[in-house]
């Protein structure tokens, strides 16, 4: 049996250069030695707030030779509304369109929703509602713990917890 690890894989994130456009971006990556990119639904004038089709950014991806493996984010996922699962459904339907692999889920981070009992049942009910939605699509949910006081998911605990509390094993993984 080798004891040698598998070498980690690493992406771009395209916060690290938000000025640039999908292409110059995937360019970038590619000039870095870089396969994997994350995109963002949070930059200004940038695909998916500009209105830029899933389509074609998959097709820019695919010229660039680069894989979107997430897209950085639902924020908020565990403050779960009509509002939030609409815009899960445009999210997950944009990175399945795209070939994205996942979907980042950042939950709230504003000191909001930070009491026992409440966090635990922010997450279950976010998770049980987003499951239909990702494994509808083939989309991967990344929980997200940030670990800030602030932060209204702090531990991989609680949120391995209540992954497992809605069966989420294979839709649902820590990050």
């Amino acid at each position: 049996m080798s004891s040698a690890a598998a070498s980690p894989r690493f992406a771009l994130n395209h916060m690290v250069a938000p000025q640039l456009d999908l292409a110059a971006f995937f360019a970038l990556a590619r000039a870095v030695g870089l396969s994997d990119v994350e995109i963002r639904n949070d930059i200004a004038g940038q695909a998916m707030r500009d209105g830029t089709p899933a389509t074609a950014v998959k097709a820019l991806a695919a010229d660039a030779g680069v894989s979107i493996i997430t897209i950085n984010a639902l924020q908020k996922f565990n403050f779960w509304s009509e509002a939030r699962a609409a815009e899960a459904v445009a999210l997950c339907d944009y990175a399945r369109d795209c070939g994205a692999l996942a979907l980042i889920l950042v939950p709230a981070n504003d000191g909001t929703g930070v009491e026992d009992g409440v966090r635990e049942t922010n997450v279950r009910t976010a998770l049980g509602a987003l499951k239909p939605i990702l494994a509808g699509r083939g989309i991967t949910g990344l929980v997200e713990c940030l670990g800030f006081e602030i932060c209204s998911l702090r531990n991989k605990s609680e949120a391995a917890e209540a992954i497992e509390a809605v069966d989420g094993d294979g839709v649902f993984k820590l990050t």
